[in-house]
Order: C-alpha cells, then sequence, then structure tokens
C-alpha cells in the first residue's frame, strides 16, 4: 500500500508543473512609440505581455495618448492597436520617421537654327526642367546656371550641361550631355557646327581616286596592247 502512494505522489510530482507551464500564455513583445511629454520626441520601447494586465496596461502606457502601438494577440485575444496612423510616416521597427519617396525630375534642351542678328551667329536654347534641378551650362558666354525652366540666346560654339537634382528628387533619364551652336551668314541657309576632318579618313577619297585612274590606265593600256597585237 505503501509503495502504491509513493507511486501516485511522485506522479503527482511530475504532473503538475507540466500542467502549469501549458495553461502560461506565450510571452508577447510589443513596440510602443512613446512620446515624450516635453520634447515631442518619439522612442522606441519593447513592453513584454506576460498576463491580462500586461496586455492591457502596457506597463503604464496605456494611459499615455501620446504614444502609439499596433494590435496584438496575447493568450488568444486580440487587443487594439493606439495611435496606429503613426506608422504610415514612422518606422514599425524604431518609431524613427519614415524616408519621403524621391520624386523625379528630368531635364531637356531643344536648339532652334542659326540665325544672323547682324554681327555674330545666335541660336536659343529651351531649356525645359521638369521638377526640381540646377542645370548648368558651360560655354561661351557662361556658366548659365538654371533652376527653373527658361530660354537663352547662345552664340555658335560647343557647349556642356550638367543637372543636379533639388532636395527629395531624383533625375530620371540624362544628367548631362553637350551640342554645339552652328555658324550661318546673311543669305545662306542655316548650317551646323562640325569640325573638319583630319588623318587618314580625310585622305581616303583622294586615295581611292588615284587608284580608279590608275586601274583605269591599265586598263587602256591593255586594250591597246591587245589591238596591237
Amino acid at each position: 500500500m505503501k509503495r502504491l502512494l509513493t507511486y501516485f505522489a511522485l506522479a503527482a510530482i511530475l504532473l503538475i508543473p507540466a500542467a502549469a507551464s501549458a495553461q502560461e500564455p506565450e510571452t508577447v513583445k510589443v513596440l510602443v512609440c512613446h512620446q515624450d511629454g516635453q520634447s515631442g520626441n518619439y522612442s522606441a520601447v519593447d513592453v513584454s505581455v506576460h498576463s491580462v494586465d500586461d496586455a492591457n496596461g502596457l506597463n503604464g502606457h496605456g494611459d499615455h495618448e501620446g504614444d502609439a502601438w499596433k494590435g496584438f494577440t496575447f493568450d488568444g485575444v486580440e487587443y487594439p492597436g493606439q495611435n496606429e496612423g503613426f506608422f504610415d510616416t514612422h518606422s514599425g521597427e524604431d518609431c524613427s520617421p519614415n524616408e519621403p519617396e524621391e520624386q523625379e525630375a528630368s531635364i531637356s534642351i531643344e536648339l532652334s537654327a542659326c540665325r544672323w542678328d547682324g554681327e555674330k551667329s545666335l541660336a536659343t536654347a529651351s531649356v525645359t526642367i521638369t521638377g526640381e534641378a540646377t542645370v548648368t551650362i558651360e560655354g561661351p558666354g557662361g556658366p548659365y546656371v538654371l533652376t527653373s525652366s527658361d530660354e537663352l540666346v547662345l552664340e555658335a560654339g560647343d557647349y556642356t550641361w550638367s543637372a543636379v537634382a533639388g532636395d527629395g528628387y531624383k533625375i530620371v533619364g540624362p544628367s548631362e550631355g553637350d551640342f554645339s551652336v552652328g555658324t550661318c551668314k546673311p543669305g545662306e541657309p542655316p548650317r551646323p557646327h562640325h569640325e573638319p576632318k583630319t588623318g587618314p579618313e580625310a585622305a581616303l577619297p583622294i586615295g581611292a581616286g588615284i587608284a580608279f585612274l590608275t586601274s583605269l590606265g591599265l586598263g587602256v593600256f591593255g586594250i591597246r596592247r591587245m589591238r596591237k597585237g
């Protein structure tokens, strides 16, 4: 009989902790973004929820109107969040403000035909800036710095341009390039600016002509020999 009672006592000792652990709910971590009452700044606080009291009070943060947290589930029960709209603009990991999404900016430059003003060749460069950016044009009479769309009257010559996006913007498409303003004279049609060719490419037509004349001469000489024979 004593041995039987001993077995029951051992079984009870072993089963009681197991039953107790099975009844304990799983601990839940809740991120609370706590607002400082003086500065208004937010800091992240990790609250461990072990009981219903913890879930309702969140270690006292439940009484702070400025604090924010997302809804959570504890022991099968859903608990509502507070000021959840806060997380539309702030991180759900450390309560820091989200980086604003960059907007797009683009640059386009259109050059008019050359015109003669009585003294020199001119052309109009139409610079279109979409969004916020700073465009710098280097060349004769420059530099020209533009922060909004505008038109520039430029003299003949070679130009380069570059663009830097404004705060919160990114350049879509080319951010740099070059162009040339051609020369023109009164009574002549506009002519674009061209660099003269140099090197072997410039001599190629002459060489090709000599080769053609040489082959033509050899052909005539061959015909004469055939007739003579």
